[in-house]
């Protein structure tokens, strides 16, 4: 069940990553897409998911060591968000979001090194394919319908993007790691959502004004909130399924590969991004790979 939610919200994702790929194409729509989604997914959790009434009944659930990991967890989210819509800002989108999402090979490793997660030779082998496929369509250097190339500018948001949402993915399963926690009031989405909201708040006063608010990233954004919601909600729950069998390891090379295919798919059809052949063996290796870790 957890291989399947993770599978799941990789799909979900999909529509936030799409989201992400119009809110590009204008800077300044960049700081009103990421305040006006996690705004828009808090209110959404506080309303349709969050059991208000289970929280005031066992709160000391949730200690300050959780809430500092989750708020955490926000903070890098939102930066990882920033600089991989920086970096579709300037150069191709699906070559930015597969070498963003990369990131995952951060979680995996901290996983099996710190915590001991058990992993095999098929796990190895899997893992292998993803990082090596995904970092060889990360540095091929096709160019996007406008003739857009691979700059400086666009590799160091790309780094910055890697270490923030390497560092994002970590914190969000530590939680999981502390005995005796269980969000038995589905708080983790909002906590994690006003993390990122608090970091987003300075950038969002200093370069966005309300005249400049397009109604379009304003429909983008609230769509993208549902499905964000969606993707923290099938996401815990897996992460629950997976922790009980400790094979958390696998939460995001199976939820990330999955997102990662789809949406290379979608920049190639719909943006018309072209690939060569090396790139698109490297996605099929990457399927490959999600079948190792899931067998």
């Amino acid at each position: 069940m957890g291989i399947i939610l993770a599978v799941l919200s990789g799909v979900f994702l999909l529509i936030t990553g799409i989201a992400c790929s119009v809110g590009s194409d204008d800077r300044k729509q960049i700081y009103a897409f990421n305040f006006l989604l996690p705004l828009s997914t808090v209110i959404l959790a506080s309303i349709f998911y969050t059991d208000w009434r289970m929280l005031f009944q066992s709160g000391h659930i949730y200690t300050a060591q959780v809430v500092i990991l989750l708020l955490l967890s926000g903070f890098c989210g939102l930066g990882y968000v920033l600089f991989l819509m920086f970096a579709m800002n300037t150069g191709p989108h699906s070559l930015s979001l597969c070498l963003g999402e990369s990131c995952l090979v951060i979680p995996y490793l901290f996983s099996v090194i710190v915590w001991k997660d058990p992993t095999d030779l098929l796990g190895i082998t899997g893992m292998a394919l993803i990082s090596v496929s995904i970092i060889t369509i990360g540095i091929t250097k096709e160019k996007g319908p406008d003739k857009q190339s691979i700059t400086n500018k666009w590799f160091l948001f790309m780094i910055i993007a890697f270490v923030l949402g390497g560092a994002e993915l970590t914190l969000y399963t530590l939680p999981n790691r502390i005995e005796g926690f269980e969000d038995i009031a589905n708080l983790r989405p909002s906590i994690i959502q006003l993390g990122r909201l608090i970091m987003v708040l300075p950038f969002v006063v200093k370069n966005l004004k309300p005249k400049d608010l397009d109604k379009k990233i304003v429909v983008v954004s609230l769509t993208a909130s549902v499905f964000h919601l969606l993707v923290s909600v099938v996401q815990f729950k897996a992460m629950d399924y997976l922790a009980q069998d400790q094979l958390m390891g696998i939460l995001y090379p199976v939820s990330l590969g999955t997102y990662i295919l789809l949406f290379t798919a979608y920049s190639h059809i719909f943006r018309k991004e072209k690939l060569r052949p090396v790139a698109w063996f490297s996605m099929s290796a990457i399927f490959a790979g999600i079948l190792f870790l899931c067998f």
